[in-house]
């Protein structure tokens, strides 16, 4: 059986993780995919069957958006009360989320982090009909975290993976310490 080159799997093993590491950067970097606007029907029979079709129990806040590049846009998310009392919103792609702002900015799939919205600063809870307690302008997303805290996580973990690989190399290079035996004594 031919002898294995052991000489070449530490790096093999280095540009292994190296790949690795690239490849979780540029999946990380690539963000929440987006979700896809549904048709109005299409949002309009969720809304139906989340309020058990009752009347009154929907209502819509548009929310303006001013992208990342600049480009403004607005929404529609549905405030709907559903037939046990509770509440939920429903985004024109159809997710469904808690009834909070919070939950909204967090879950929803439609904003980036560089996205601003502006909307009531009572939503949901503003009244159909009734002037707003004010306007607010906050971020599309509170998690969102930016390209910059990913490229250092990056370094690190491609500077840990390399040190790593050095150490395991250097310790694999190292000679065996080799045993000098003992003379034996002269027989008397």
């Amino acid at each position: 059986m031919p002898e294995v080159d052991k000489t070449q799997s530490p790096r093999r093993t280095a540009l292994g993780a190296a790949v690795v590491a690239v490849l979780v950067l540029l999946l990380g970097a690539c963000g929440t995919p987006k979700a896809a606007p549904l048709s109005k029907s299409e949002v309009a029979a969720l809304v139906k069957q989340e309020s058990g079709g009752k009347s009154g129990a929907v209502w819509s806040q548009q929310i303006k958006i001013v992208r990342e590049g600049g480009a403004v846009e607005n929404i529609v998310v549905h405030v709907v009360t559903k037939p046990d009392g509770s509440r939920v919103l429903i985004d024109p792609a159809g997710q469904v989320y808690p009834p909070t702002l919070e939950d909204f900015r967090r879950d929803n799939r439609l904003l980036d982090g560089g996205d601003t919205i502006t909307l009531p600063g009572d939503f949901p809870d503003t009244i159909p009909g009734q002037a707003p307690a004010g306007m607010v302008t906050i971020s599309g997303r509170a998690d969102e975290s930016s390209p910059l805290a990913w490229w250092l996580g990056g370094a690190v973990l491609l500077a840990a993976a390399g040190t790593a690989g050095f150490l395991w190399q250097r310790k694999r290079a190292r000679p065996a310490a080799v045993e000098v035996p003992e003379a034996p004594e002269p027989l008397a």
